[in-house]
């Protein structure tokens, strides 16, 4: 499962971490590097850009 299908489903980043089976620092690296390569400043932009793009789940 996506990041952003989690996230619209308002998981926080520890419980994304524990499904992914990954840290919560690589969870929160990588929507910090989307933000980046995006242009986004706020979390709530990820999910419009995901929208967007057709990448939501």
């Amino acid at each position: 499962m996506k990041l952003s299908g989690l996230w619209a489903r308002e998981k926080e980043a520890k419980e994304m971490a524990f499904l992914l089976k990954i840290s919560k620092k690589t969870v929160d690296n990588h929507l910090h590097n989307i933000r980046e390569k995006f242009g986004v400043k706020k979390t709530a932009g990820i999910l419009k850009l995901a929208v967007s793009i057709g990448n939501f789940f």
